[in-house]
């Protein structure tokens, strides 16, 4: 994400630096796409992580939780300064190469869900999935290079993510999608008692 902050740092809103007067490329639909389903997406992450950092039972997920909270105000930042950019210049036309939208959740359904962990990881893991298509998408078709250099960076940390999310998921539920029974409170799954065992390398 340091790429892109510098990138941003340079061309906007802090004004002028070393990237000021640079040709970045005339904006597409793409990037117009991008933008948009990306702030969506965003929301979305930023209620599951919020859920998750106080509710999981699992101290693993409410760090993963925290971290995530971390990346997406930074990258709301970045992308409400692209949202506002992009409304004050031309748009080349063409098809948008960009899917329509984030998945779908219900929040209630999460807030009620008999194991919070098991939905937060499968939740997160769509979520991280369709980072990395629209990202590489905007990446490979984007007309804005500053919105490359921030789409690299989705796709980077998202894949990162992803890893982890993947590895819990098989280590405490074998990658079911039915959730097995809560652990007992203060025991060995991550949430007050001993440590859980950490993922297979």
């Amino acid at each position: 994400m340091l790429l892109a902050t510098a990138c941003l740092a340079g061309c906007g809103g802090s004004g002028g630096g070393v990237f000021a007067g640079a040709d970045w490329g005339k904006p597409n639909r793409t990037d117009a796409a991008f933008v948009r389903v990306m702030l969506a997406h965003e929301r979305a992450v930023g209620t599951i992580a919020g859920l998750g950092r106080r509710k999981a039972l699992r101290q693993e997920l409410r760090r993963i939780a925290r971290a995530t909270l971390a990346r997406h105000d930074r990258h709301v930042r970045d992308l409400d300064w692209f949202d506002a950019d992009l409304r004050t210049r031309p748009v080349s036309p063409g098809a948008a190469r960009i899917r329509s939208g984030p998945p779908p959740f219900d929040p209630r359904g999460l807030r009620t869900a008999v194991s919070l962990d098991h939905d937060f990881l499968v939740l997160m893991i769509q979520q991280h999935e369709y980072a990395m298509a629209t990202a590489a998408a905007e990446r490979d078709h984007g007309g804005d290079k500053r919105l490359k250099v921030l789409a690299q960076a989705i796709y980077a940390s998202s894949q990162e993510d992803l890893r982890e999310l993947r590895r819990w998921l098989r280590t405490w539920y074998g990658d079911d999608t039915q959730p097995p029974p809560l652990p007992p409170p203060g025991g060995g799954g991550g949430g007050g008692g001993g440590p859980s065992p950490g993922p297979p390398v």
